[in-house]
């Protein structure tokens, strides 16, 4: 019986000193990917607030050296010069604007002329452009960068990949409330034929519409001769809620 009570104390104790290890390893491995965890969010935290530095001294960072670069441009260059201003105010808006849903769409034509003749500085003769827009539209409110985003893709995927001189054409229209605007491009394809399949920045430009106007508002992209392509926006006078 002794014996009995001797063996039973020692697997008691062993059971025991088994359990504070265990308990001891899971709260040391606890601890220590607790550990982990706060140098892993301490850092998050730190990049965060490093990007957000980031973004605050950029474009202070690129206007003041815009600037200095246009200082040095001699006067005998206005090109040039010119080309540099309409990059500062393509950059003003598109870095340190204001976050709305709608800027009136006289604003944001003005951002794409600036745009434009910064890439009639690079493509001259090779870059015709044709514009027929409703002066109606100038307090129209159209989602920021909207129609730079459908230009800039123009110039990307068709003006640059042209060889001969290309034409640009934009076009805008109001009519029974809903609002078309349309940028047409060089591109190759059947005619008639609408590209289901659209580029990150046009699917970004659909998805923006309808999050704003409803799903009845459209972007769609579609080949009208065998040579010249059209991207075609139309959506709603009215948002879904005011901006």
């Amino acid at each position: 019986m002794e014996t009995f009570t001797i063996a039973l104390m020692i697997n008691s104790s062993l059971m025991g000193a088994w359990m504070a290890i265990y308990f001891l390893f899971h709260f040391y491995e606890a601890f220590h990917r607790s550990r982990e965890e706060q140098v892993l969010l301490r850092e998050t935290i730190t990049r965060s607030q490093l990007e957000a530095l980031r973004l605050q001294l950029n474009p202070h960072f690129l206007f003041n050296a815009l600037n200095s670069i246009r200082a040095l441009i001699p006067p005998a260059a206005p090109e040039a010069r010119e080309g540099v201003t309409r990059l500062a105010a393509v950059l003003q808006s598109t870095l340190v604007g204001k976050t709305t849903d709608t800027i009136p769409f006289a604003r944001e034509l003005e951002l794409v002329h600036d745009y434009l003749a910064i890439e009639k500085l690079r493509f001259a003769e090779h870059l015709r452009i044709e514009e027929q827009i409703d002066p109606s539209l100038d307090h129209i409110p159209i989602p920021p960068l909207m129609l730079l985003t459908l230009v800039e893709n123009a110039i990307k995927h068709g003006v640059q990949l042209h060889e001969q001189a290309a034409l640009l054409s934009l076009g805008g229209s109001l009519e029974g409330g809903w609002v078309t605007l349309t940028v047409e491009s060089p591109g190759s394809g059947s005619p008639g034929a609408v590209h289901s399949s659209l580029g990150i920045g046009l699917k970004n430009v659909r998805e923006r519409l309808q999050l704003i106007y409803g799903s009845e508002a459209s972007a769609v992209l579609e080949s009208i001769s065998e040579s010249m392509m059209r991207c075609t926006l139309r959506y709603p006078l009215e948002p879904l809620r005011n901006s």
